[in-house]
Protein backbone atom coordinates (compact mmCIF):
# COMPACT_ATOMS: atom_id res chain seq x y z
CA UNK A 1 0.00 0.00 0.00
CA UNK A 2 3.31 2.51 0.05
CA UNK A 3 2.93 4.78 -2.87
CA UNK A 4 -1.31 4.44 -2.25
CA UNK A 5 -3.20 7.99 -2.87
CA UNK A 6 -5.59 8.80 -0.85
CA UNK A 7 -8.61 11.02 -1.45
CA UNK A 8 -9.57 11.99 2.61
CA UNK A 9 -12.91 14.24 2.77
CA UNK A 10 -13.36 15.30 5.72
CA UNK A 11 -15.19 18.12 7.17
CA UNK A 12 -13.95 18.29 10.97
CA UNK A 13 -10.76 19.56 11.15
CA UNK A 14 -9.30 17.91 14.22
CA UNK A 15 -10.66 14.95 12.70
CA UNK A 16 -9.11 15.55 9.29
CA UNK A 17 -5.46 16.38 10.82
CA UNK A 18 -5.37 12.60 12.67
CA UNK A 19 -6.42 10.95 9.83
CA UNK A 20 -4.03 12.47 7.46
CA UNK A 21 -1.24 11.58 9.88
CA UNK A 22 -2.54 8.63 10.54
CA UNK A 23 -2.53 7.59 6.95
CA UNK A 24 0.78 9.11 6.38
CA UNK A 25 2.34 7.20 8.59
CA UNK A 26 1.35 4.36 6.83
CA UNK A 27 3.44 4.95 3.79
CA UNK A 28 0.29 6.78 2.10
CA UNK A 29 -0.29 10.12 -0.43
CA UNK A 30 -2.79 11.92 1.39
CA UNK A 31 -4.90 14.78 -0.54
CA UNK A 32 -7.27 16.24 1.87
CA UNK A 33 -10.77 18.03 1.19
CA UNK A 34 -12.88 20.48 3.80
CA UNK A 35 -16.38 19.53 2.60
CA UNK A 36 -17.76 17.06 0.13
CA UNK A 37 -18.41 19.35 -2.71
CA UNK A 38 -14.26 20.01 -2.66
CA UNK A 39 -13.66 16.38 -2.86
CA UNK A 40 -16.19 16.03 -5.64
CA UNK A 41 -14.71 18.73 -7.53
CA UNK A 42 -10.74 16.92 -6.60
CA UNK A 43 -11.89 13.87 -8.54
CA UNK A 44 -12.90 15.52 -11.36
CA UNK A 45 -10.11 17.87 -11.82
CA UNK A 46 -7.88 14.99 -11.36
CA UNK A 47 -6.54 12.95 -14.45
CA UNK A 48 -8.14 9.87 -15.05
CA UNK A 49 -7.85 6.73 -14.81
CA UNK A 50 -6.83 5.81 -11.15
CA UNK A 51 -5.36 9.10 -9.53
CA UNK A 52 -6.72 8.02 -6.50
CA UNK A 53 -6.21 4.19 -5.17
CA UNK A 54 -8.69 4.97 -1.88
CA UNK A 55 -11.61 7.96 -1.10
CA UNK A 56 -12.22 7.82 2.35
CA UNK A 57 -15.31 10.00 3.40
CA UNK A 58 -18.29 10.51 5.41
CA UNK A 59 -21.36 9.18 4.37
CA UNK A 60 -23.34 11.26 5.74
CA UNK A 61 -21.88 14.26 3.52
CA UNK A 62 -24.27 15.42 1.02
CA UNK A 63 -21.72 15.34 -1.34
CA UNK A 64 -20.75 11.53 -0.61
CA UNK A 65 -23.46 10.11 -3.26
CA UNK A 66 -22.20 12.64 -5.73
CA UNK A 67 -18.71 11.29 -5.25
CA UNK A 68 -20.06 7.12 -5.37
CA UNK A 69 -21.48 8.09 -8.33
CA UNK A 70 -18.48 9.53 -10.51
CA UNK A 71 -16.21 6.49 -8.99
CA UNK A 72 -18.53 3.78 -10.36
Amino acid sequence: HHGYNVLLAEDHGLNREIAEELLKTQGLSVSCAENGQIAVDMFKSSPPPGTYNIILMDIQMLCSLVLLQLVK
